[in-house]
């Protein structure tokens, strides 16, 4: 992953962002997913709630039984149980793209306390379906699309807590562009007056939260403040071609 760096922001640069990305958004496709109450299927539909296409956790397996064994990240293995395809049976959230043609989609699996996904884009017009290459140890949600389409933001929530990490997949790539947690962000605020000279504490719950893009590489977030209950620290990701990334702290 890459190296991120501390910089110091103040909230009116925040605001101009904001503004600015407001000024040009990206034009409604008018579809909607929404995961079905048993949490086996997801539906895609337009703005006339007519059905566009259904995956289902019966055409997840079907997939999975041709490609599974195959996938980078296994074979998967939890507190000595080895983990088949079979095993990954709830779609938990799911997301359409700015323009429309494919479907974020979280499958996962619960097993010894611990919540593991399988992230998959379906493709609505050549009905394809592919995996991100790395595995959710957590629950997406918050799930938020930069306006090119080609980048996805979520938190990952755990049973410790939800907002526990914060990450960011290529789409068109397949791949994970940038992954935060707990632990990555304490890093950040080192020496920051944030802290106001306090030490960092050994157990915080970040609880990373409202995820939203200012613009096709720059991702907004909030997470908690470690040693001020009750405090909200801003941040902002960027993100650059390369794979290179910078972590800011916005100065409230």
């Amino acid at each position: 992953m890459p190296r991120y760096r501390l910089l110091t922001l103040t909230a009116l640069i925040l605001t101009v962002l904001t503004l600015a990305f407001a000024a040009s958004p990206t034009e409604g496709h008018e579809l909607h997913a929404r995961v079905t109450s048993d949490w086996k299927a997801v539906q895609v539909r337009d703005a006339n709630g007519e059905l566009v296409t259904r995956f289902t956790i019966r055409k997840w397996r079907r997939w999975a039984q041709e490609n599974f064994a195959a996938l980078p990240f296994t074979p998967i293995e939890v507190a000595g149980q080895e983990l088949g395809a079979e095993r990954f049976d709830i779609i938990s959230a799911a997301s359409v793209s700015p323009d429309g043609e494919r479907v974020i989609v979280a499958v996962n699996t619960y097993v010894v306390a611990t919540t593991i996904t399988v992230v998959g884009l379906l493709d609505l017009e050549e009905r394809s379906f592919r995996v991100v290459d790395e595995l959710v140890w957590g629950d997406p949600a918050e799930i938020t699309w930069e306006p090119n389409g080609r980048l996805v933001a979520y938190t990952v929530g755990t049973a410790r807590a939800n907002g526990d990490g914060l990450r960011v997949d290529d789409t068109h790539g397949h791949s994970v562009v940038a992954s935060l947690d707990g632990e990555a962000l304490l890093t950040e605020l080192q020496g920051s007056k944030l802290l106001g000279g306090d030490a960092p504490p050994e157990f915080w719950i970040p609880q990373m939260r409202n995820p939203e893009w200012l613009d096709a590489s720059t991702l907004s977030f909030a997470s908690n403040h470690p040693t001020d209950e009750g405090g909200i620290i801003q941040w902002i990701l960027r993100l650059e071609n390369d794979g290179a990334g910078e972590l800011v702290v916005v100065d409230s």
